[in-house]
């Protein structure tokens, strides 16, 4: 069996990243930086997505 290409964790966090990116600035680029402030998680969390 192969190994999964990301974990669940970083599955449940996709919805939150697009939802934020969707709502906060419609086609503007936004640093990794910036979403992990704006959902309280770690830049290294956002960075590995």
């Amino acid at each position: 069996m192969k190994e999964p290409i990301c974990s669940k964790a970083t599955l449940s966090r996709l919805p939150l990243y697009l939802d934020y990116l969707r709502t906060e600035r419609p086609g503007e680029t936004i640093s990794a930086a910036e979403i992990s402030r704006a959902l309280g998680l770690g830049d290294v969390q956002v960075k590995k997505t």
